[in-house]
């Protein structure tokens, strides 16, 4: 005899209901099995279904422009992103999210290129679409005016995971921002292990532009990326745009005027535990260029090796964009007029707890109008053609920071150092990187670049 009551049977047909009506929603469509184009497939697709890809390149009318219209599903390609390719034929787009679709809407391992439109060329997500995007590659895509590859609008929050942008432009005739990816209207998207290289927009973002928005990016590459005329060769953040960064790199990245790599504008930031390494600007700010009161922010635990401009060859900051650089190391930076370490025009920046040695150009602080820069612990080395800083000025040491092996990108201190914290007065760690060998005069393994990066992961 059973000793369940009613209304235990009850619940229990109850969840046996639920239970199979998922079991009956969770199909497999396959393409081009038993569908014969991508289109096809997702239109067939029910809530909770996936539609697997088989390898090979989908192109034409039924490929492109997928719009999941609101049922979250998975698309999945069965071999990868290196074996199925959408190619867009430079006439639409590949993807398009405008109904709400969350985060339990799916694309993985696709490539994706050629593809075009006026925002968004590959994906646009609108009205708070926010899928997901893992193991994808968006190459040479293009948009007119926004997000040469995706643009994320209207409070979308889109995730992408192990993601890679390369070669994708913002090409129109008027202000094109956002070589690969451009978010606005407060849309918040996420960058896991993503790599953009080689972007190009004109202005404002060779890799990324963010406007009113606040996206996260986490160990990230931001290789040889380029806005050609002005607004930060790797990203562009502007109108409050509050993004998070961390363990992130940028290398090589390249800008017509200003912020070699980041160009902040009325926006704060806030960045851990990244490398900024050969940023170039042709005018200003070789890394960063921070401009107006709201560029506020903190940059900790920093690397900044080589990067060059003519005036300020790391951060050029203008009219209160006040940031603060905590536990951060400049190495070998240049500029050809004024500023190797900064320059900074009614703009008070704060360094404290920093090594700065080997920088080229004189002066190595330069300061303009109101500015009254900050700076405390700092060790200062053999900058050329000297060690001479504006503003307020305490607590500072002329030492070698004694690197384990400069020459072979290793920055991490001697056991010896000053900059350890069992060896100065502070009894704190000054700079980026923490004792990471013996006393000097111990040989140390030269470290590799993909060691390097490795450290910024």
């Amino acid at each position: 005899m059973s000793s369940r009551t009613p209304s235990q049977s009850v619940v229990i047909a109850l969840l046996a209901a639920v239970f199979a009506a998922i079991g009956a929603h969770a199909a497999t469509i396959r393409v081009p099995g038993d569908q014969p184009s991508i289109s096809e497939g997702v239109a067939a697709a029910s809530e909770g279904d996936t539609v697997r890809v088989a390898a090979g390149t989908y192109s034409g009318i039924m490929n492109r422009d997928l719009d999941f219209g609101g049922t979250n599903i998975v698309l999945v390609s069965e071999s990868g992103y290196m074996s199925t390719f959408i190619d867009c034929g430079s006439v639409a787009r590949g993807f398009v999210f405008a109904s709400g679709e969350d985060t339990t809407s799916v694309v993985r391992g696709f490539t994706i290129e050629h593809a075009f439109a006026d925002s968004g060329g590959a994906v646009v997500c609108v009205n708070a679409s926010s899928p997901r995007f893992e193991d994808c590659v968006f190459q040479q895509n293009s948009a007119m005016d926004i997000g040469g590859a995706v643009a994320c609008l209207e409070a979308s929050n889109p995730i992408f995971r192990d993601c890679t942008f390369g070669m994708n432009f913002a090409t129109g005739a008027l202000s094109p921002r956002g070589g690969a990816v451009a978010c606005l209207d407060n849309s918040s998207a996420v960058f896991y292990r993503c790599s953009f290289s080689g972007n190009t927009a004109a202005n404002f973002g060779g890799a990324v532009h963010c406007q009113a928005s606040s996206p996260t990016f986490r160990s990230c590459m931001f290789a040889f990326n380029e806005a050609t005329i002005q607004g930060g060769g790797a990203m562009f953040l502007m109108t409050s745009s509050s993004p998070l960064i961390e363990w992130c790199s940028f290398v090589g990245n390249t800008c017509g005027t200003g912020g070699g790599a980041i160009c902040g504008h009325s926006s704060p930031a806030s960045l851990s535990d990244c490398l900024f390494y050969q940023n170039e600007a042709a005018g200003s700010g070789g890394a960063l260029q921070l401009l107006y009161s709201e560029s506020t922010g903190q940059f900790t635990d920093c690397m900044f090796v080589g990067n060059y401009a003519q005036i300020g060859g790391v951060l050029y900051c203008y009219d209160g964009a006040n940031v603060t650089f905590g536990n951060c190391t400049f190495v070998s930076n240049i500029a050809t007029v004024d500023g190797s370490l900064v320059v900074a025009n009614d703009a008070s920046p704060v360094f404290t707890r920093s090594v700065v040695t080997d920088s080229d150009g004189d002066p190595l602080v330069y300061c303009g109008g109101t500015a009254a820069p900050v700076f405390s612990k700092v060790v200062l080395y053999d900058n050329s053609p000297n060690d001479d800083l504006c503003g307020s000025v305490s607590d500072t040491l002329h030492r070698d920071p004694l690197f384990c092996d400069a020459a072979g990108f290793d920055w991490s201190l001697c056991e010896d150092s000053v900059c350890a914290p069992a060896n100065n007065a502070w009894g704190e760690l000054i700079g980026a990187k923490p004792v990471g060998c013996g006393a000097c005069g111990t040989p140390v393994e030269a470290a590799t670049w993909g060691g390097i990066k490795a450290l910024f992961r």
